[in-house]
């Protein structure tokens, strides 16, 4: 009976060995879930702010547009001098 116990004792030790082993390799394999899981993140958050930045330049470029054709309807409404001169430039 006693080296009955002592089977019990080396395989509960072997068990408590496998389980630490499991938990590191999962542990691990979460951890690379999450390296992947934020690099994914990380490049879906740059390219909106990517795409941001691209809408800010171009709707700027729309503004300065819009506020280009209004100076000149301004411009050209008038006969005074100084709009035709600003006009020519």
């Amino acid at each position: 009976m006693n080296n009955h116990g002592r089977g019990n004792v080396h395989r509960d030790r072997e068990c408590q060995i496998w389980a630490v082993y499991e938990a590191g390799t999962k542990r691990k394999e979460v951890e690379s879930m999450r390296k992947g899981k934020q690099q994914s993140i990380d490049t879906l958050v740059g390219a909106i702010t990517e795409a941001e930045s691209r809408a800010f330049y171009e709707e700027e470029d729309h503004t300065l547009n819009d506020l280009d054709d209004l100076l000149n309807v301004f411009l050209r409404k008038g006969e005074e001098p100084e709009r035709k001169q600003l006009l020519k430039e």
